[in-house]
Formats: structure tokens, C-alpha cells, sequence
């Protein structure tokens, strides 16, 4: 009786191991994880995403009183409004879809565009807007919606430039750049929606916008239509409540990077007013308040405390300290134009290493790109009779972190200026720490961090006073 029960135990034991796919390069792509995890700021509703390695993704909305749930395939990106009453994401097209149109070579502005969902969560009720590029909500309070479509495709100028495009190219090196340059300062439709009332204001050719943290301002740019006359170009703030514009900068040109104070009462922004074709950009930073008429350039290449050939920097991030009184921003060696004598292909190309050199050579090639937009922090005191910016970081001390949210007179800054070869054999990086004073710029190196944080001196746990 015994034989006869350990050979059934094995059979069983075999059939239910020949059930077990096997674990192989096939399996790889049914294999999920967790994307986007949120909650309402009532705590009342959670938010997560499913991910497949290849395939579709979807996106729940627990209730956590009711236990009820809403699905949306394809999900993500996810924010709720202040209020907890809505929610907003992005619906991405079928991963079948997208995978053909790869196949098929189609070109990014032919492919399928996502689309904006927005549910209200009382009635579980989703709106859904065909191609979105993106869209945001205010931090803080205000019942809005701001959504930017993607620009319309123009099927005649396509198909004209389709017939023409091995003659244009063939006279015309430069014209696939011209191109590119032209769609990166096409704008498109933003549309404005009050969630609560479901009433929607729409502003043509905008390239950029931002909300205040308490929704009362919206600022964007508009680049204007050489076919529609109507359609101002320049900056403009938007009051939501009172649903008046203020023109702030009436003027064509590249501006972006809007920020707002926490109390939302002031906006900056980097802005360019060169002719287009000038190559090296002449960044200046643009400050209004609700006191001002118009914008007025706070920060130019001619301001006191500006290292000689240096200037304000277009890849830099500009921020507003926690009380409004202080901009944080970037600025970089003024950089020099190409020689447009001659054409790419007729430039010698060469590259050279010295075993002195910081880094390798293959590190020095994969760092070209991102070293050629490295800005330096700087600072202004927006209110002070005396305006001048005070540069907290250069080349030999290259970064720095914002204290107590910018409110701090000093910055934590670091570097490993002068010990960059050893981590080429020693694979660990060695740095020096500085307190940066913010009024005066001098450099105090009597503190060492166990670690580089981004907030180390926010209570002052991570650090050693020497």
C-alpha cells in the first residue's frame, strides 16, 4: 500500500511541475509593476497604475470609504484636484498601435497622440479630449484645468514637402534643420476649464503655461500666426477669477521657464528677444507683481556682479525663495558661435586626452552634451535698493543645494574639483563641502556632510559641525 501511494505522489507531483511554464525570455514582457501612486488630499480616494513590460498599462481610483473603483485602461501621469472632487491623466493610444506605426516608420507628428481623461469622482462621470500634448492642475486651490492640444497636422504642406523633398534637400543643406527649428516654435490651442462649471476659454499658438500654487494666475506664451493677425504674441497672466489678461512682455521672442512665489503673487521667467537667426541666444530674467503693468527685466548680462563674459543661462531653473524675497537662477560662460564659412562636414574633428585631464576621455565624449548646458546658481534680492546678483557656484565648485526652501542665508555647496582622477581607479568620489553666504557670496568650509542631500541642512541631522 505504501508503494502505491509514493507512486501516485510523484505522478502528482510531476503532472503539477509540467503545468509551471517554464521561466524563459518569453515571459519577461506579462511581468507587472507599479507606476503612478498617489492620494487625494483628503485621504479619501487612492490612485495606482498596473505596468506591463510590453503592453498596456491601467489605472485604478480606489474609493477608500466606499470601497468603490473606477478603471481606466491606459492611464496615467495622474493628479487630483485640490478639492479631492476630480481627477485628470493622460490616456495613452493601444500598444498595438503604436507598435505598428513603428514598424511602419510613421514620423512622431503622424503617430497617435494621447488623450486627456478628467473624471469627476462624486459621479464617477470621465470626460475624455482627443490629442492632448499635456496638461496641469494648481497645486493648492482653484477648480481649473489647463490642457495644451497637439498642433494640427497641415496634410496640403506635408504633401507638398513630401514631392519636393529630395530637390529641397539637395539644394538646400540646411533645410532638415530648418525644420526642426520651425516645429520646435509651432504652438497650439490651451484650453482652459473650470471643472466645476464645465466652462472652457481657449488661447491659440501658446508654447508654454504655468499655474500660481493657489490658481488665481495663469501665465503662457504665445508665438502668434503669421496667418491669423488676430492673435497677439508675447507673455500674458490671466486672473481666473476676475477672467481679465495682463499683457506682460508684447514682444516676439523664446520665453519659458514661468515660476510663480508661493503666495502667487509674482512670476518670473527666462525670456530672448534675438533675431532668429543669431545663434548664441541673449537670455534676460522677467519679473512681474501684482504692482507692475508689465514685465520688467530683472536680470540681464549688464548687471552688477555678472562675471565678465558670462551671462544668464537659457537651461538654468529658476526659484523663488519660500518668502518671495530672494531668485534663485543659472547662469554660464557666454559661449561662442560656430563658424558658419563652412559647412559641418568640412570641419576637422578632433579629440584630444591628457592623462592630467578630470575624466577619461569616453567620459569626457558622453558628458559633451550635458556639460554645454551646465549652468552656475546665482542669486538676487528682488527688493533691495541696490540691485546686483551674487554667484553662489562656478566651475571649481560647480553645485550647490537651496536651503530651509531659499528662506536660509547660505547655500550648501559642493565639489570634487581636484580629486577627479582617483575616481577613476578608486571608483568612489571625494568632495568638499562649503557654506556659500547668499548676500556676499564668500565660501566657508568648516561643515562636512555624511552624504550629499538635497535638503542636509534642513534640520541639520546628516551633517558635522567641524
Amino acid at each position: 500500500m505504501q508503494k502505491h501511494f509514493t507512486l501516485i505522489f510523484l505522478l502528482f507531483a510531476t503532472a503539477t511541475f509540467a503545468q509551471k511554464k517554464p521561466l524563459d525570455h518569453t515571459v519577461y514582457d506579462s511581468w507587472q509593476s507599479i507606476g503612478v501612486k498617489q492620494l487625494s488630499d483628503n485621504g479619501q480616494w487612492a490612485a495606482y497604475s498596473i505596468l506591463q513590460q510590453e503592453g498596456d498599462a491601467n489605472l485604478y481610483l480606489n474609493n477608500l470609504t466606499t470601497t468603490s473603483k473606477i478603471n481606466v485602461p491606459r492611464g496615467e501621469k495622474l493628479r487630483f484636484s485640490a478639492d479631492s472632487k476630480f481627477a485628470a491623466f493622460l490616456i495613452k493610444p493601444l500598444f498595438a498601435t503604436t507598435r505598428q506605426e513603428k514598424i511602419k516608420k510613421k514620423k512622431a507628428d503622424e503617430m497617435t497622440k494621447d488623450s486627456l481623461g478628467f473624471v469627476n469622482l462624486t459621479s464617477a462621470a470621465i470626460v475624455k479630449v482627443p490629442r492632448v500634448k499635456s496638461f496641469k492642475i494648481p497645486e493648492n486651490a482653484g477648480n481649473y484645468l489647463a490642457y495644451q492640444k497637439e498642433p494640427l497636422l497641415d496634410t496640403a504642406k506635408k504633401a507638398k514637402t513630401a514631392a519636393e523633398e529630395k530637390e529641397d534637400n539637395a539644394n538646400d543643406f540646411f533645410a532638415k534643420e530648418d525644420t526642426k527649428e520651425s516645429a520646435k516654435k509651432t504652438g497650439s490651442d490651451l484650453i482652459l476649464r473650470n471643472l466645476a462649471t464645465g466652462a472652457e476659454r481657449t488661447f491659440k499658438y501658446v508654447t508654454d503655461y504655468e499655474f500660481s500654487k493657489n490658481g488665481k494666475q495663469l501665465i503662457f506664451d504665445c508665438i502668434g500666426s503669421k496667418k491669423d493677425k488676430t492673435v497677439k504674441t508675447g507673455v500674458f497672466l490671466l486672473n481666473t477669477e476676475k477672467g481679465t489678461i495682463k499683457t506682460l512682455v508684447n514682444a516676439k521672442g523664446h520665453f519659458k521657464e514661468f515660476i510663480f512665489d508661493e503666495a502667487g503673487e509674482q512670476v518670473a521667467f527666462l525670456g530672448e528677444t534675438s533675431p532668429e537667426k543669431k545663434e548664441i541666444k541673449d537670455y534676460s530674467i522677467y519679473f512681474n507683481s501684482l504692482t507692475l503693468d508689465t514685465a520688467q527685466a530683472l536680470v540681464d548680462y549688464e548687471i552688477d556682479g555678472m562675471p565678465a563674459k558670462w551671462a544668464v543661462s537659457g537651461d538654468g531653473k529658476l526659484t523663488f525663495s519660500k518668502d518671495g524675497n530672494k531668485l534663485f537662477f543659472g547662469i554660464a560662460p557666454v559661449k561662442k558661435e560656430k563658424d558658419t564659412t563652412l559647412v559641418d562636414f568640412e570641419h576637422a574633428k578632433l579629440d584630444i586626452w591628457g592623462y592630467k585631464d578630470d575624466y577619461l576621455q569616453p567620459i569626457q565624449l558622453k558628458n559633451a552634451a550635458k556639460d554645454a548646458k551646465r549652468s552656475y546658481l546665482s542669486v538676487i534680492d528682488i527688493f533691495s535698493s541696490d540691485p546686483k546678483i551674487v554667484p553662489l557656484t562656478d566651475i571649481k565648485l560647480p553645485e550647490a543645494s537651496i536651503v530651509k526652501e531659499g528662506d536660509a542665508n547660505f547655500v550648501l555647496a559642493a565639489t570634487d574639483y581636484g580629486n577627479r582622477a582617483q575616481t577613476q581607479w578608486t571608483g568612489a568620489r571625494i568632495s568638499d563641502y562649503y557654506l556659500v553666504d547668499t548676500k556676499t557670496g564668500t565660501r566657508k568650509k568648516n561643515h562636512i556632510c555624511s552624504g550629499w542631500s538635497g535638503n542636509c541642512f534642513s534640520g541639520w541631522k546628516l551633517c558635522i559641525i567641524l
